[in-house]
């Protein structure tokens, strides 16, 4: 690896590093403001709506796993509790490429390895999809999808 590529891949993973604090930053100030006031950003999707998007109950997650409460963050969405870890596997495959040179990205195994996580990642999306279906049903099968309607 040349000097010159070495040089844009530090440089790109200080750019990450910058974004990363400063989505952290927010995290933060938005936990506290949560904590304090009680007050939380609302479902756009449910305002509109009346029903529960797949992302309904995230921010009741989060706050309750850092208050150690795992049983409410369960209840809050239990398809994010359950699948965290591809969301950050994805999050993080996506960051080393942004990061690595071209020449890395162009390898056998590399471009296999970016197959396998875009079929994981469409996979997610469709199931994510289908719990936000599902947890909107009325029935008490789905009373474990988080909050209900009824």
């Amino acid at each position: 690896m040349s000097s010159d590529s070495r040089s844009k891949e530090i440089a790109a993973l200080k750019k990450q590093l910058e974004g990363a604090l400063i989505i952290g930053v927010i995290g933060v100030i938005y936990y506290i403001w949560v904590r304090v006031t009680g007050l939380g950003l609302p479902c756009m999707f449910r305002k509109l709506t009346g029903w529960l998007c797949p992302g309904c109950g995230m921010t009741t997650l989060v706050i309750s796993v850092l208050g150690g409460d795992f049983k409410a963050a369960r209840a809050a969405n239990p398809f994010i509790y359950y699948t965290w870890p591809v969301i950050l596997i994805e999050l993080i495959w996506n960051e080393i490429k942004t990061i690595k040179s071209d020449e890395w990205a162009e390898q056998k195994a590399v471009k296999r390895i970016d197959v396998v996580m875009n079929v994981i990642l469409g996979i997610y999306v469709a199931s994510f999809i289908a719990f936000g279906v599902l947890r909107n049903v009325p029935s008490d099968h789905f009373v474990m999808m988080g909050q209900s309607l009824h």
